[in-house]
């Protein structure tokens, strides 16, 4: 089977790359720390992450969870504190006449 040479050209690009970084790595220069995540020319050529397959989406569906539980406890507290209002007003009007 013949390969392409794109597949030859692309493996060496990489190997090259990956050799740099491994070289300047061994000698503790410290370039591997800041080298940038991505660079483009253009950020359309940047790969996207699915919002459901990111972390962000983990921590959005717990904070709408809380937000849930937050709402729940406060309908809760409410609805008593109304019932203790009543309550209390009730015994007034009792004491005052």
């Amino acid at each position: 089977m013949k390969r392409k040479t794109e597949d030859n050209k692309l493996k060496a690009i990489v190997d090259n790359i990956a050799g740099i970084i491994t070289a300047v790595d061994e000698r503790g220069i410290g370039i591997c720390d800041s080298l940038p995540v991505f660079r483009s020319v253009s950020t359309l050529c940047i790969p996207t992450v699915p919002d459901e397959m990111s972390d962000l989406a983990a921590i959005r569906d717990v904070a709408h969870s809380l937000n849930k539980q937050a709402d729940t406890i406060n309908t809760d507290e409410m609805s008593d504190l109304s019932s203790l209002h009543n309550k209390v007003h009730s015994i007034q009007k009792k004491c005052l006449h």
